[in-house]
């Protein structure tokens, strides 16, 4: 039945899902270098020259490696992000995609190409089909005789929709051929990679996505009060990162919380911002507090807040007293609660030990 799909329609999910898969795993050890890869690909791959962010390797890379992302386009349409790593010696370490959310893309679709699809494929060629939970809307098999590890990622909730697979050297994965942790049974994050797992996702689809944000909400007034700019998308994305971390202290001892708040902010800021984005997420969950102390929609806070950081000109009067636009407040309370995961804090404590990192030198 993919056959049939994948000669009918290969941009559909499952053509797309299943044909970059069982190509990378059939050529993964013969990839040796990205030029092999890429002539080998059914697709048209564009480089990406941007930040490569979140490789499954974990973390910066030493420099016999070499990590490249691809964008595969239909026209001007990103339908999936390929990110891969080789060895100088090796070839091929980590290939992984995700395919984006489309139009007839629902959640039971990527459910039904994982149940219907992969397993069987993976049983086939592996002989197994024990899929285990390894990080948040992530299963994992291992391939124990060719020493890899499979991976498939579900991602459902905003600020990142997709469904993707990907497939790894063992030896580089960080899971031990019993399948667990190499240095302990016990799942494991380090503060600092959830910061970075945190943060990364927001950062990037915060860019992507504010521009249709802002034209969606412009099309509901006479004039464009939301500028579709990189500052206007990074006042967004504090206000996200600012409302999510609120639980932090509620959900971890106060001092792990601060620490992982310290490096979500370091990570945030560059010379040229100064202390801009720690004032701004500060400010926004002082808001969020007052008005929650007044017994307000704590929400209205945050979209205060950013209604001042856009620069929104609409005001609301009465007799002689101006307000802010209540229409726009709850419109930029509605974007902000769509575009955060409200529950990532407490599914990736739920399912992970956060243990405090052990850096020479830097001190939270």
């Amino acid at each position: 039945m993919a056959e049939k799909l994948n000669q009918k329609n290969k941009w559909s999910t499952l053509s797309l899902s299943m044909g970059l898969f069982k190509k990378a795993f059939e050529s993964f050890r013969e990839w040796r270098t990205p030029e092999l890869m890429k002539n080998s690909i059914p697709y048209p791959l564009t480089k990406a020259y941007d930040m490569v962010s979140e490789m499954q390797i974990g973390g910066p890379l030493p420099k016999e490696f070499k990590e490249e992302r691809y964008f595969i386009m239909k026209g001007p349409i990103k339908v999936a992000t390929l990110d891969t790593a080789f060895h100088q010696d090796e070839g091929l370490v980590n290939f992984s995609f995700l395919i984006k959310l489309r139009e007839l893309f629902k959640k039971k679709a990527a459910i039904k190409i994982f149940h219907d699809y992969v397993i069987p494929y993976v049983r086939e060629h592996v002989g197994k089909e024990d899929w285990r939970e390894f990080l948040p809307g992530q299963y994992f098999i291992i391939d124990r005789k060719r020493s890899l590890v499979i991976t498939a990622k579900f991602y459902f909730n905003n600020p990142q929709k997709c469904f993707g697979l990907a497939l790894m050297e063992l030896k580089y994965s960080g899971i031990g051929i019993d399948g667990e942790r190499e240095t302990d049974a016990k799942k494991k994050v380090t503060e600092m990679e959830a910061a970075s797992l945190f943060l990364i996702p927001i950062l990037k689809n915060s860019k992507e996505k504010w521009p249709f944000i802002a034209e969606k909400l412009n099309k509901l007034f006479e004039h464009k009060e939301f500028k579709k700019t990189q500052f206007a998308a990074m006042e967004f994305c504090f206000a996200v990162i600012a409302l999510q971390t609120l639980a932090l202290p509620n959900l971890l001892e106060l001092e792990k919380a601060e620490r992982i708040l310290e490096y979500i902010l370091t990570m945030i800021s560059n010379p040229e911002l100064g202390t801009y984005p720690r004032d701004m997420i500060k400010k926004y969950q002082d808001e969020w507090n007052a008005y929650f102390k007044r017994s307000e929609p704590p929400y209205y806070g945050i979209a205060s807040v950013l209604y001042d950081a856009l620069e929104c000109k609409k005001i609301y009067e009465v007799g002689d007293e101006k307000y802010k636009d209540p229409i726009v407040l709850m419109l930029l309370a509605e974007e902000v609660m769509m575009f955060s995961d409200l529950k990532w804090w407490k599914d990736l404590i739920e399912n992970y030990d956060i243990v405090k990192d052990e850096l020479p030198g830097i001190e939270f």
